[in-house]
């Protein structure tokens, strides 16, 4: 029987921008601006949101080919926020509705975004990462991240758009540079979405929705027939970076050369950029706190303990992929820390500083390319450390979602 206590809880302030997660924090923001609220009557967490969702999983894909293909990562349960069905159903079980608009053109979807976001609507949209100038993606990621963001403003003689994408501040853009994803959808339109506060939900059934979409998630974590999602998708790449021969492999596709060392500049950035650290896992824990508290399960804040270790791996192995015994590698590493943490907390107010920092990357980056700064033999050895902890960390993670599943569906 599902036991639910609503705790008193220290009371959340307003947040007009920000998060933990990348696309988590806007929907959570645009919830709570809907007056969407948690059983205790407070904003609902990024946490929470996230376990909503469907907790952690694995997802990785390959776009492009040759040396101009690029790797893309997820670590949640199902997939891209990118996709609305994934949003829709996340906003359900909170007790929302998101109504998703989708249009033809560009030019349509970008005046009704400006419509709904004048009239005060929780709007959110889906963009191509690539076109967001604060986010410094290299080449070769055009119209192959769809990133969700919520939209808190407006100034149409400008043609500036404030966006809510991570940072505590909201992020003027001009409106004419961001595109509006039209992939990763049945049809390919642009959308944009409203989310709408339903009926409050009793605590119980709030719980419960929440429970079962962390089961679900953590059993296909562990049992997706999919090679490239889970526990499975851990093991492929780990194998395509330790071994040269598949059609994929790290090494076939990169060689050595500067597209290997953005491939593990993206294995560091997907683990620790827009995930709260640990690749989304440490969000998770604290998820499983604030599920045990209210449903009076110490079980669920137990396991939390397992899943910030599972976050502490994770950032160790983002670590390694940019190490300090490689040279200009893990200076590259503490500059994009630096550089995360300042748009954070500062967004572009402090664009100088952001400026500053992407032309010492782009320099770093320079002199990667003019001089590979490990040899072949050196680069065999590291891929096998790096693909071992991978796999180290596919079967603890299995171990883990086992436990979880049969823990929320206690």
């Amino acid at each position: 029987m599902l036991r639910v206590r609503v705790a008193k809880a220290t009371p959340r302030g307003p947040r007009t921008a920000g998060g933990a997660g990348a696309g988590i924090g806007a929907l959570a923001n645009a919830l709570a601006k809907a007056g969407v609220s948690d059983p205790g009557g407070q904003r609902i967490s990024d946490a929470v949101v996230f376990a909503a969702s469907g907790g952690i999983g694995f997802h990785y894909v390959v776009v492009g080919s040759g040396r101009a293909a690029r790797m893309i990562l997820e670590g949640t349960a199902r997939g891209s926020s990118a996709r609305t069905d994934l949003v829709d159903e996340t906003a359900a079980r909170l007790g929302a509705t998101v109504e998703i608009e989708a249009f033809d053109d560009e030019v349509s979807a970008e005046n009704a975004l400006v419509g709904h976001v004048q009239a005060g609507a929780a709007a959110v949209v889906w963009v191509d990462r690539a076109s967001l100038p604060y986010d410094r993606m290299p080449r070769g990621y055009e119209r192959t991240l769809a990133h969700l963001v919520g939209v808190v403003g407006c100034d149409l003689a400008s043609e500036e758009l404030r966006l809510d994408d991570r940072a505590a501040r909201p992020l003027p853009i001009d409106a004419t540079r961001l595109r509006l994803v039209r992939a990763l959808a049945p049809v390919a339109r642009s959308r944009l979405g409203v989310v709408r506060a339903g009926a409050p939900m009793p605590a119980p059934v709030f719980g419960a929705r929440i429970l079962a979409s962390l089961a679900a998630g953590a059993a296909a974590h562990v049992g997706s027939p999919l090679g490239n999602r889970g526990v499975a998708g851990m093991r492929t790449l780990a194998l395509r970076i330790r071994d040269p021969s598949p059609p994929l492999a790290w090494r076939r596709l990169y060689g050595r050369s500067v597209a290997l060392f953005h491939a593990h500049a993206a294995l560091y950035r997907y683990i620790e950029e827009g995930t709260g650290t640990g690749f989304g896992r440490a969000l998770l824990a604290d998820a499983l706190v604030e599920l045990g508290t209210w449903l009076n399960r110490p079980d669920l804040a137990a396991q939390a303990a397992v899943l910030r270790a599972l976050a502490a791996r994770w950032t160790t192995l983002a670590h390694a992929a940019l190490p300090d015994s490689v040279a200009n590698f893990g200076a590259v590493r503490r500059l994009l820390a630096e550089r995360h943490r300042m748009f954070l907390a500062e967004g572009l107010d402090n664009s100088a500083g952001l400026a500053e920092m992407s032309d010492r990357l782009a320099r770093l980056t320079a002199g990667i390319e003019r001089d590979f700064p490990v040899d072949g033999a050196a680069i065999a050895l590291f891929h096998g450390e790096l693909a071992a902890s991978i796999e180290g960390l596919a079967a603890s993670e299995a171990e883990a979602a086992t436990t979880l599943s049969e823990l929320c569906r206690a």
